[in-house]
C-alpha cells in the first residue's frame, strides 16, 4: 500500500511560514510558545531574546526535504547585533503582525557569554515536513 501527501499540501504550510515570518530571534531558551518571552530582551522579566534580525519572504526557499517531504529554509543571517547579554541556545521565527511564534529550533552549537558588544552569525536552517508513514 502506498502512502503519500501531496507537495501542494506541504507547500501550503511552508509558504505560510515563508510569507508570515518577519523576524528571526536568537534566544537563551525555548520560548515554549510564548511570543512575549521570545520578543523581549533576555533578563527583562521572562524575556529570553539575545538578538534579532528582520527577514522577508525573499530570505526563505521552499524545496524538497533532505530525506523526503518538503522543507523551507531561511538563509544565513550574518553579523547580527547582540541586543541583550546571555547564552544563545535556540532560534525562533516570529510573525510580528500576529504576535505568534511560528517555529523554534535549537542551535547546533550554543554561543555562551554573549554581550551587547558582540555580533553573531545565524546559520541557514530549515523547518521540514516529512512524507506520510504507516499509521499504527
Amino acid at each position: 500500500m502506498a502512502y503519500n501527501i501531496s507537495d501542494t499540501v506541504f507547500d501550503t504550510a511552508l509558504n505560510y511560514l515563508k510569507n508570515n515570518c518577519t523576524k528571526v530571534v536568537v534566544l537563551s531558551a525555548d520560548p515554549a510558545g510564548s511570543y512575549a518571552n521570545a520578543n523581549t530582551d533576555n533578563g527583562t522579566g521572562s524575556g529570553i531574546k539575545i538578538a534579532e534580525v528582520t527577514v522577508t519572504s525573499t530570505d526563505f526557499t521552499v524545496a524538497d526535504g533532505a530525506t523526503d517531504g518538503r522543507k523551507v529554509t531561511v538563509s544565513a543571517q550574518n553579523d547580527v547585533p547582540v541586543g541583550a547579554n546571555g547564552d544563545a541556545t535556540h532560534v525562533a521565527w516570529l510573525d510580528v503582525s500576529n504576535t505568534a511564534v511560528l517555529f523554534v529550533t535549537q542551535l547546533t552549537t550554543n554561543r555562551t557569554g554573549l554581550t551587547t558588544s558582540d555580533t553573531l552569525d545565524v546559520p541557514a536552517h530549515f523547518a521540514a515536513l516529512r512524507d506520510a508513514v504507516v499509521a499504527s
